[in-house]
C-alpha cells in the first residue's frame, strides 16, 4: 500500500473539511497505534484521469478520422509535430483500448482503432468529475456561468431549456 506523508499545510481553504486531495486521491490518517504512524494511507482516486498529452493528441486524431485508423496510420499523421516510435503509439493506444476509451477489430494482422466515447461525452465526465470534487457544486456552476465566454451564452441557455423541457415532458404525475 502506498503511503505520504500528511501535511496539513497544503489543505487550501477551498479544500480544507471536503475530503477531496489533489488528483482524486482521497487521504485519510493511520491509526496512532499503526506502525505507519504520522503518515496518510493513499486510497484509489474516485474522479476519472484527463487524457496525458500523448493520449489526447491521439484521441484528437481518432475523434476526427473518417475511418478507423491502424497504429501506424496514426504514427504517420502524428509524424510532422511528433515523432515517435511505432511501438510508443501502439501502446498508447492499447491503454486506451484497455480503458474502454477506444474499441478495435481485426484488419489482417493489424488492429484497426475506433472512439467508444465521442468528445462530448468525455467533456460531459470531465465536468461531472470536476462538479463532483466541488464542496459546493451550486456555487461552482455560479462561477461557471459568470466566466462563460459571451459567444456560449446562447447555447447555454438553449441547452438548459431543451434539457427541462425534455425532462418536463417525460416526467409523468
Amino acid at each position: 500500500m502506498k503511503y505520504v506523508q500528511s501535511d496539513t499545510r497544503q489543505n487550501s481553504s477551498r479544500t480544507q473539511g471536503c475530503g477531496i486531495e489533489p488528483f482524486g486521491a482521497a487521504i485519510r490518517e493511520v491509526e496512532c497505534g499503526d506502525r505507519h504512524r504520522g503518515r496518510a494511507e493513499v486510497t484509489e482516486p474516485r474522479r476519472m484521469r484527463p487524457f496525458g498529452e500523448l493520449e489526447a493528441a491521439v484521441m484528437e486524431l481518432l475523434w476526427d478520422a473518417e475511418r478507423p485508423p491502424l497504429v501506424r496510420d496514426v504514427v504517420n499523421d502524428l509524424y510532422p509535430k511528433r515523432p515517435l516510435a511505432y511501438t510508443t503509439v501502439m501502446t498508447v493506444m492499447d491503454n486506451l483500448y484497455r480503458k474502454d476509451w477506444l474499441t478495435r477489430e481485426r484488419d489482417g494482422r493489424a488492429w484497426r482503432y475506433s472512439v467508444a466515447v465521442n468528445r462530448q461525452a468525455y467533456t460531459v465526465q470531465l465536468m461531472n468529475d470536476a462538479l463532483e470534487a466541488s464542496c459546493d457544486r451550486a456555487g461552482s456552476l455560479a462561477r461557471f456561468v459568470e466566466e462563460i465566454d459571451t459567444d456560449d451564452d446562447a447555447a447555454l441557455t438553449q441547452a438548459l431549456h431543451d434539457a427541462l423541457t425534455f425532462r418536463r415532458s417525460t416526467v409523468r404525475l
